[in-house]
């Protein structure tokens, strides 16, 4: 059950950040298909950034130039966990 959850979120996580990159948003192509920014995030749970970067502590995060990116599927295990906290 919680491993769908998971897989369920990546891949909601990955279409979001798909669209962003048509718009001309998100990561740039060349950091990878798997890869999104805290703004990323932001736009897609429609919270602030500061709630964000609460939610992306203890992610694992990989830091080019200015931007910081996290891998979809640690950042989906992370919002599944917290949900989980949440519902118990």
């Amino acid at each position: 059950m919680y491993y769908n959850r998971v897989r369920d979120l990546r891949i909601e996580l990955e279409r979001h950040v798909a669209r962003r990159r048509m718009k001309g948003c998100g990561p740039p192509e060349e950091i990878g298909p798997g890869m999104m920014t805290a703004t990323d995030l932001t736009s897609y749970i429609g919270c602030n950034v500061k709630t964000t970067y609460k939610f992306l502590k203890g992610v694992p995060a990989i830091r080019s130039g200015k931007h910081i990116y996290y891998h979809i599927r640690d950042v989906a295990t992370r919002l599944a966990q917290l949900e989980m906290e949440a519902a118990s």
